[in-house]
């Protein structure tokens, strides 16, 4: 992102309604400038150095964190966790818990109640009667949750939280360092890299990115992630040539990532496709050159790593021939697509002419045995007979479904082989 991105001296000089009507209902600023949402976003636009100190320093691990806060926080709605829970919310969230409608039924739509019995004996909280599950509920923007974890980030930020943990509902900009701190503690900025949205969904509602179970919303966690992202990107134009000492990492998008894609490529690495889009696979091709120029593996391209491509092109066929590939191209990169197609599309054009002719053997043979016959003195045409050896109307039928299967296998072997020379072309294969 650029690095003004955050730079806010004076609000009231930023177009907020242009960022709010992002939100759900589309609100205007001065509906919610005095609310939670508001003094949330105030606060998030003003804390540059608090993102920037925690790693969440690019646009892709900022589209992570915003995405994740946003539904943690029911969209900078809320400020802790709500335990409002009916019978049915309680047995579908807590199933384990609640393992009877009856149990449920004792605690439904009592929050401080619920938090005691949900949150005993979990993550240094004490039994359902110390009352700990209630005092360290959900709070912030990550909605922290447990003794355990109020004291961890407490002491990690020189917060008294253990001891106050209302300030996380009081004080919004430390409410933002917790939540970032979170991230970088506990390796969400290498799987925010990998622009895997379903792992840090299932680390911060799960507590295991490699969960089986799906995190509550996660859905939307992935949506809204996308769409900040695309909010955040840098564009074309802010992307400075590595080569003149700027770099492109995961998240930059353009005409410059378009290049080195197919740099890539024509050095035999695979990058998914000519997007313009540095993703995860632009960033394991990155990788993998890295790696083989002997390089410091970073994923990033940058002067070292930008210069050392330009050598390795040196002498080779540039990258934009791929565009001219034909099928003897990718023959030569030892495929056997082409051949096997060919093959599979020969069987069938024989196999169709075969079912053919034979359809057309029957018909005809059907036809002359019969045909009406005339009588020679009177010329006055007889009755058709109908007789055993007419037209084989179900052979006919299974002759034509045969011919029609085999030129569908023809059709999708050229397709195969054609689909193949097109990724071979735009670098989704090597």
């Amino acid at each position: 992102m650029p690095d003004n991105f955050f730079d806010v001296v004076d609000i009231s000089t930023i177009n907020m309604d242009l960022i709010v009507t992002q939100l759900p209902g589309a609100p205007t600023w001065s509906s919610i400038e005095s609310t939670t949402q508001g003094k949330y976003i105030s606060a998030f636009l003003a804390s540059e150095d608090i993102l920037k100190a925690e790693g969440i320093n690019t646009a892709i691990r900022l589209a992570h964190f915003l995405g994740q806060g946003l539904i943690e926080s029911n969209f900078f709605r809320a400020t802790e966790e709500n335990l409002n829970y009916s019978a049915v919310a309680l047995r579908a969230t807590w199933p384990g818990r609640f393992p009877t409608d009856e149990l449920a039924e004792e605690y439904a739509r009592q929050p401080e109640k619920i938090a005691n019995f949900v949150y005993a004996n979990r993550m240094e909280n004490g039994d359902e009667a110390s009352g700990d599950g209630w005092r360290y509920r959900g709070r912030g923007i990550i909605q922290l949750t447990g003794r355990q974890n109020y004291r961890i980030f407490g002491d990690l930020l020189g917060l008294p939280l253990e001891d106050d943990p209302d300030i996380l509902t009081r004080d919004f900009r430390a409410a933002l360092h917790v939540a970032a701190k979170f991230f970088s503690e506990n390796n969400l900025l290498a799987l925010a890299d990998a622009d895997d949205a379903t792992k840090v969904s299932r680390a911060i509602n799960r507590g295991n990115a490699n969960s089986s179970s799906p995190a509550h919303g996660e859905d939307d966690r992935i949506w809204w992630t996308a769409k900040a992202l695309d909010l955040f990107r840098k564009e074309e134009d802010e992307l400075l040539n590595p080569r003149e000492g700027g770099k492109l990492t995961i998240g930059h998008k353009g005409a410059r990532v378009e290049e080195f894609q197919r740099m890539l490529a024509g050095l035999g690495f695979a990058v998914g496709g000519f997007d313009g889009d540095f993703g995860p696979a632009t960033q394991r091709a990155v990788i993998a050159f890295q790696q083989q120029a002997d390089l410091p593996v970073t994923g990033i391209i940058d002067k070292a790593t930008a210069l050392a491509m330009d050598e390795a092109l040196t002498g080779q066929p540039t990258p934009n021939n791929r565009v001219n590939a034909d099928e003897n191209t990718v023959r030569e990169t030892g495929s056997e697509t082409p051949d096997d197609t060919n093959q599979i599309a020969a069987a069938g054009v024989a196999a169709g002419v075969a079912a053919a002719a034979a359809a057309a053997s029957e018909l005809l043979d059907g036809e002359e045995e019969s045909a009406p016959t005339t009588n020679t003195e009177t010329q006055t045409p007889q009755t058709p007979q109908t007789t055993s050896s007419g037209v084989n109307w179900i052979l006919i039928g299974c002759l034509l479904v045969v011919v029609v299967a085999v030129t569908v296998i023809f059709l999708r072997a050229r397709k195969i082989k054609k689909d193949q020379v097109k990724d071979y072309q735009e670098g989704k294969i090597v």
